[in-house]
């Protein structure tokens, strides 16, 4: 791990954001833990900022999309193609996506983390 308070798997998928103000923007997700999410936006967000997001969870595309209450916690400039790389914390969520994402987490942690210390 990378120091976090949580462990995270990358993943890939889209992402809608919609500001308190109800103006919505399009990302990538990059990647996921049971605390939050990180994805790639054209948009800048500020830190503390509130934001609902809806996206779908890896091996859950049946189930529907997750959505939730985040806070921004960083916005970086990521690169002029990408935009900006923006991490949050989940404020509210389903217990059952929240589950969801514990056990996906945990399966694919582990997996990932020693196929980086391959590298």
């Amino acid at each position: 791990m990378d120091g976090r308070a949580t462990m995270r798997i990358g993943i890939s998928g889209p992402v809608r954001i919609t500001h308190t103000d109800g103006h919505a923007a399009n990302g990538t997700a990059v990647d996921l833990s049971s605390g939050g999410l990180a994805f790639l936006s054209e948009v800048e967000l500020t830190p503390g900022a509130l934001v609902e997001l809806t996206f779908r969870l890896p091996g859950a595309e049946r189930s529907g999309p997750v959505t939730c209450l985040a806070e921004v916690s960083a916005c970086l400039f990521y690169s002029s193609a990408r935009g900006f790389r923006i991490g949050t914390r989940f404020l509210n969520m389903s217990d059952g996506s929240r589950r969801h994402i514990r056990r996906l987490v945990s399966a694919r942690g582990p997996r990932e983390a020693r196929a980086a210390a391959a590298v």
